[in-house]
């Protein structure tokens, strides 16, 4: 015990409190013998009692530093906001907005509760400190814990309003009653946040929550105490001891105990439920010292408030972490983002008070231990397997050779006396299109899927044309949705409009089912050494794809990706990148033994595997930290292997270079054709995009720009390489950019009607599609160069 005294272990009532310093004062006899000298309480002194006191808040601090880049600087959080207010203004679909109201008011509860626990767990400088700073420091206290109670509904109203302002224009511009009904909605949602404001005032700096706890008895636990509420805010720490001074002439009637709810000689009162040390009193110099300890019962509202709001947040987060992916839509991901940061918010507050209450067991430590463990043997993120596939694909050549022969024979096109589908001035050469894709997440998968669909829906025969799809990430996506909806047109007489189909498919919300797997179930599984694909937010993705997929009898995303291949198939090659090697690889329907290190890189053929259409496709599209590397396991010969691969884009983000490989090894020259290559990329400009100069910390920013920017330099090149090499062939390079920035379109798993509704304009412009014209192709865009009859 008297080492924790002198280790400064105990909160000390004695002269040095502010409490007893001020009963001393009192007495003139002492004020005579030591007068006080003026306190002068610096700018710098105040900083610092600021900056202690937010240290044990760091993690709320970084929960709202991470909230105000998703929702007020991220344009992907506005957009989302937009399809919230869009579904329940067209569609009155209430439930995202319903939703996000409820985490609101949990993650403000949360907040609030989290700040004051944490402050009353580390600050003690009430034992230390001169009064003045003490004062300072519970008005400090007292002003944050209304901070964190007020931040998220203050933070959402300001981000709707942003959201509404970024819009405004194109709600004006919306037909009326659409455009009315958003501006209405957008006007109650700003309103039911304000009341949301006003009430957390009424509860709390009012004092409504004190006034119902005293009418209800049942829910006194609601409201901390006179007795708890008068220790937490000495400013001692909740869980320290309690140390009495006493002078040695003035405490000869005392023995090991102190007599309790009575004035001391130091003039300190001692609660009855306050727990004294056998080895008491300690004698330091002329000072008997008396140590009290503060069961965790004294704190009696604090613990069921503790106690209610962490079952709460455990219930929560088991329940969001098993959901289904198809279900996340539902709830949104704003509101599951807010729901987390209060969930966890109180998880770790428990986890710190477990951790302080006793010196045993290290809790946190244990934590960070369990956490390495379980990340040395997890397994990762391993792909879905539908089982062994030891097939080799067709080689590339005779695939090439197999589909051409196939489109000369399609009795469709002979008969067609349409001159858009034959080239050359004896109509002989036969147009071929080659697709590349640019990642982007939704912005170029749906800009990608949408101008093929418009294509295909004005000229049937179009898709026919189409040899192969070189995509990354989204551009993977948008791409193989397509080539997905060819595939069911192809095996089904009914008739559909590939528009419709591709618009309906990207009007769902694939970021909710990401995003609640990462910051419910991913969260719990990085603490336990096995892999749970429940919790696996890359598969929560590939689900939610087969979910939004209602075409055909046949759910082509969850079928085997082996259907894909086929003579009368195009060809498909999926960009990855193997983190172990930093190699481009391919997942692909066609052998690619010819390829620059085509063993290595042809992954259906080096792993033999049979993955589901939505697992390949998402080869290419794991960006982390926003989607995880994915894990596949294979035998080498007598090895068994282990290899990650990540987003397409780390290597080169359009498809380019893999496409320019591909046309390099097909014998075009000899075939009569004439190569179509079609790039889709986001970028404003068709040429190289200038780069803005460094010019502050050089040493630093040389080494991260240089590894950053690489890709989008192999990029560049790697397109400059396509066209010139198209254009050695006397084909047609058709560069197409998406001329919409982030704001106005942006780079995520969910898009709001609006972006779409922006993205079919866009569209419509280029392709300029007219019923019973067949002029139909812009000159801006080079598109009028496809399929045109060469004179």
């Amino acid at each position: 015990d008297t080492q924790r005294m002198r280790k400064g272990k105990a909160s000390c009532i004695s002269t040095n409190n502010s409490q007893a310093l001020d009963w001393l004062t009192k007495t003139p006899f002492m004020k005579q013998l030591h007068p006080t000298p003026p306190f002068r309480y610096t700018l710098l002194q105040k900083f610092s009692d600021i900056a202690i006191t937010l240290r044990g808040l760091w993690l709320l601090l970084l929960f709202n530093a991470l909230a105000v880049f998703a929702f007020l600087l991220a344009p992907q959080g506005t957009d989302v906001l937009l399809s919230i207010t869009e579904d329940a203004a067209n569609h009155f679909h209430v439930g995202p907005l319903l939703w996000l109201l409820v985490s609101l008011v949990f993650w403000s509860i949360a907040s609030e509760f989290s700040t004051r626990f944490l402050i009353y767990l580390t600050d003690n400088s009430g034992r230390s400190l001169a009064p003045a700073r003490v004062n300072f420091r519970k008005s400090v206290q007292k002003w944050l814990s209304r901070i964190f109670l007020f931040f998220p509904s203050v933070l959402m109203t300001i981000a709707f309003l942003i959201a509404w302002r970024i819009n405004k224009t194109e709600l004006r511009s919306a037909r009326y009653v659409e455009g009315t009904n958003m501006q209405l909605a957008f006007a109650i949602i700003i309103v039911i946040l304000f009341l949301l404001v006003a009430s957390l005032y009424l509860l709390y700096v009012r004092n409504g929550i004190v006034r119902f706890s005293l009418r209800h008895p049942r829910f006194t636990w609601l409201s901390i105490s006179p007795k708890e509420s008068e220790w937490a805010k000495k400013l001692y720490g909740i869980l320290n001891d309690v140390r009495v001074d006493i002078p040695s002439n003035l405490s000869s009637a005392y023995t090991h105990d102190l007599p309790r709810q009575v004035p001391l000689p130091n003039g300190a009162i001692i609660p009855y439920a306050f727990k004294a040390y056998e080895s008491n009193p300690v004698i330091e110099g002329n000072l008997h010292v008396w140590l009290f300890r503060i069961p965790l019962s004294f704190y009696r509202c604090l613990g069921r408030q503790l106690l209610f709001l962490f079952v709460l947040a455990a219930l929560f987060i088991l329940v969001f972490a098993f959901l289904p992916p198809t279900s996340y839509m539902y709830f949104g991901a704003a509101a599951l983002i807010c729901l987390a940061f209060g969930c966890w918010q109180v998880v770790f507050v428990v986890i710190y008070l477990l951790d302080k209450a006793q010196k045993i067991f290290p809790v946190r430590f244990f934590l960070l231990l369990l956490f390495i463990i379980s990340s040395f043997y997890n397994r990762d993120h391993p792909v879905r397997v539908l089982g062994k596939d030891p097939t080799r694909p067709q080689p590339l050549v005779q695939h090439f050779d197999q589909w051409l022969t196939a489109l000369r024979q399609d009795s469709f096109i002979l008969q067609d006396k349409d001159r858009v589908y034959r080239t050359g001035t004896s109509r002989d050469t036969i147009p071929v299109v080659f697709v590349a894709a640019e990642g982007g997440a939704l912005r170029t998968g749906a800009f990608t899927s949408m101008i093929l669909a418009k294509l295909s829906d004005s000229f049937p025969s179009f898709p026919k044309h189409i040899y192969c799809y070189s995509g990354v990430s989204g551009g993977t996506l948008g791409s193989n949705i397509f080539n997905a909806l060819y595939l069911d047109r192809q095996a089904s007489l009914d008739s559909f409009s590939y528009a419709i189909a591709t618009e309906d498919f990207y009007q769902h919300d694939f970021l909710a089912a990401a995003t609640g797997k990462l910051v419910f179930g991913e969260i719990i599984n990085y603490f336990i050494p096995w892999h749970i694909p429940r919790f696996d937010r890359a598969i929560a993705l590939e689900e939610a794809w087969e979910g939004a997929w209602a075409n055909g009898k046949m759910n082509r995303l969850e079928s085997s990706f082996n259907y894909t291949a086929g003579g009368r198939m195009p060809a498909l090659f999926i960009n990855t990148t193997e983190a172990e090697s930093g190699l481009q690889c391919i997942w692909s329907n066609v052998g690619l033994d010819t390829i620059t290190l085509g063993r290595q890189r042809d992954l259906a053929s080096r792993t033999k595997t049979d993955l589901a259409y939505s697992t390949a496709i998402n080869l290419s599209t794991r960006f982390p930290l926003v989607s995880p590397g994915a894990t596949i396991f294979y035998e080498e010969g007598n090895r068994k292997e282990r290899k990650h691969f990540v987003d397409g884009g780390y290597f080169e983000n359009t498809g380019a270079e893999t496409l320019l490989e591909v046309m390099k090894l097909l014998p075009l020259q000899q075939r009569a054709v004439k190569p179509y290559v079609i790039q889709f990329h986001f970028a404003d400009e068709d040429s190289i995009i200038e780069s803005s100069s460094i010019t502050r910390f050089s040493e630093i920013m040389e080494i991260i720009g240089a590894i950053y920017n690489t890709r989008s330099g192999r990029s560049n090149l790697s397109q400059s390489y396509l066209q010139r090499y198209v254009d050695s062939l006397g084909g047609t390079f058709i560069s197409l950019n998406l001329p919409l920035n982030t704001k106005q379109f942006p780079m995520s798993w969910t898009l709001s009607q609006t972006a779409m509704r922006r993205l079919n304009r866009v569209i419509d412009d280029m392709v300029k599609l007219k019923t019973g014209d067949t002029t139909f192709l812009s000159d801006k865009r080079k598109l009028r160069k496809l399929f045109v009859y060469d004179q």
